[in-house]
């Protein structure tokens, strides 16, 4: 994006001190670093622009929310950012990431939140506790998907786990407040309560252009009576 502002910490920290405020007053906004704080009081901006956040060291785990990784954004540190036309985190050079319990007011201001790890073998879990966003969600990865709690998107989402399985698991759900749902997987495991896009469209598609069997059908991706 020519238009776009760049910042790039290299392997260390973007900091933001508290009580301060980074705007690119509407351009995107495109950020290297192997971790960026933003302290109380602070605020990054790109109005009704994009944000991108990519690591920059190869395999650099990403931790979104309570559970800290090698890269960690808090959930209070996503309600500082201000990025109307999306959030993306992550990208095809860094590592795995963990999404642990978001809230809707603190992903209110952030418009969709993408999250990538597409480098080989790399998945995106939702763990810990449930995560609730006020936008949707785009969700790419190469080896997986696990929702190990509740996922509630406020919007149209997709979620791709490339050559793996989106996993939902028991007793848990996904769901969409009435958003399009897009799942894109060489295998689903959907033992939860739930995956649901309410009144709007659902669309299943296989990664690698598998054969589909539903209900007793033995095919390379398979759903059961019971899934469906």
């Amino acid at each position: 994006d020519a238009s776009a502002s760049v910042i790039s910490a290299g392997a260390g920290k973007l900091t933001i001190e508290a009580h301060k405020v980074l705007s690119t007053l509407g351009q995107n906004l495109m950020i290297t670093a192997d971790d960026v704080e933003s302290q109380i009081g602070s605020s990054l901006s790109a109005g009704a622009g994009s944000i991108q956040i990519e690591t920059f060291t190869t395999g650099q785990t990403l931790g979104i929310g309570l559970t800290a990784q090698q890269f960690h954004l808090e959930d209070s540190e996503l309600g500082r950012i201000v990025s109307g036309g999306g959030l993306s985190i992550g990208s095809s050079n860094g590592g795995s990431i963990t999404v642990h319990g978001l809230t809707s007011a603190n992903t209110a201001s952030t418009g969709p939140l993408s999250l990538t790890a597409t480098r080989g073998g790399n998945e995106v879990y939702f763990a810990g506790t449930a995560s609730t966003l006020s936008h949707g969600i785009l969700v790419a990865s190469a080896a997986g998907v696990v929702v190990s709690q509740d996922v509630t998107s406020g919007g149209l989402s997709s979620l791709s786990s490339g050559t793996g399985t989106i996993t939902v698991a028991a007793g848990k759900s996904l769901s969409t407040s009435n958003g399009e749902l897009t799942l894109i997987a060489d295998d689903l495991d959907l033992l939860g309560t739930a995956v649901s896009s309410g009144t709007a469209a659902m669309t299943v598609a296989t990664f690698s252009h598998k054969t589909v069997g539903l209900g007793t059908a033995t095919e390379q991706l398979g759903l059961s009576g019971a899934e469906l």
